[in-house]
C-alpha cells in the first residue's frame, strides 16, 4: 500500500492510500481474521472471487490503517453504517482518541483509502477503460448547471469527483447526482462544487491519476465555523454564464 501524492493546495491532514490488488490470489486468511462477522458475511454475498478479494483486502486494510492511527487493535474496531451505508468508526466510552473520518472505494485492480482527522472525506476510484460507458451516462448524472457550464474536465473525471462529493456528504448517490455539480474552476485537478447554484466553498475536491490504468477523486469538508483550505478556486456564490 503506498501513499498517493495529492495535488498542490491538499490539506496536511488528508491521506489517500493506494492498494493494488492480486483479483486471482486467494483470500488471505490474516484478512479474513480481522474482519466482524459482519464483513465477512458481506464479503461471501459476492458470486465472484474477484469481488471478495477487493471485499476483504480493502476493509482488513482499512481496519489496520485505523489501527495505525487511533492505537485500537484492528480485529476490536466497530462500525457504524448511515442509512446510505457510509461508516464511522463507533469510539469506545473510555476512548481518548479523537474521531477519524475515512472512506472507501475499489475499482478493476485497486482499492482506494481516505481518511481525515478532522474533516468528513470522501473517495472513489474507476477504470479509465469505462470513460465511454461515463460519457454514455451524461443523461443520467449530469446536472443542469453542468451541461451550462460545458465541458473543460473529463466525463470519467467528473464521474469520480461527484462521487467522492456525494460519498464525503454522505448521501445516496443515485438520489442526489442532479443536485450537486462540478464543474472547472481553471485550477489544476480541481474541480467546484454547487449544490443547485450555490457555491460550496466548503467541499474541496481533487482528481487525481491512480495509474495509467485508474484515476481517483477525493473530497474532504470543512468543518462547522472552519476557514478554508487555502488554494482553494476563487468564485462568487453563485455561478453565473455569458447569455
Amino acid at each position: 500500500m503506498r501513499r498517493v501524492q495529492l495535488p498542490d493546495g491538499a490539506p496536511a491532514g488528508l491521506e489517500v492510500w493506494a492498494l493494488p490488488l492480486d483479483l486471482d490470489a486467494p483470500l488471505a486468511s490474516e484478512d479474513w481474521a480481522i474482519l466482524s462477522p459482519k464483513e465477512q458475511v458481506r464479503a461471501m454475498r459476492f458470486h465472484r472471487h474477484a469481488d471478495r478479494v477487493r471485499a476483504v483486502r480493502g476493509r482488513a486494510s482499512l481496519r489496520r490503517l485505523l489501527e495505525s492511527k487511533v492505537g485500537v487493535s484492528a480485529r476490536l474496531l466497530q462500525f457504524s453504517d448511515n442509512e446510505f451505508g457510509k461508516p464511522s468508526l463507533v469510539m469506545p466510552g473510555d476512548a481518548v482518541f479523537s474521531p477519524i473520518e475515512f472512506n472507501l472505494s475499489h475499482a478493476g485492480a485497486y482499492v482506494l483509502l481516505a481518511m481525515c482527522a478532522d474533516a468528513a472525506v470522501g473517495v472513489d476510484v474507476e477504470e479509465r477503460e469505462r470513460e465511454a460507458d461515463a460519457a454514455a451516462l451524461g443523461d443520467y448524472f449530469l446536472s443542469s448547471l453542468e451541461r451550462a457550464a460545458g465541458a473543460g474536465i473529463e466525463a470519467m473525471h467528473r464521474w469520480v469527483a461527484k462521487e467522492s462529493v456525494l460519498k464525503a456528504l454522505g448521501l445516496g448517490i443515485a438520489d442526489h447526482l442532479q443536485t450537486y455539480s462540478v464543474v472547472p474552476c481553471g485550477a489544476k485537478d480541481r474541480v467546484a462544487v454547487y449544490r443547485d447554484l450555490d457555491r460550496r466553498t466548503d467541499i474541496h475536491t481533487w482528481v487525481f491519476d491512480v495509474d495509467a490504468k485508474h484515476v481517483g477523486a477525493v473530497t474532504c469538508i470543512d468543518p462547522p465555523a472552519r476557514p478554508a483550505f487555502p488554494g482553494a478556486c476563487a468564485s462568487t456564490s453563485k455561478l453565473q454564464f455569458a447569455r
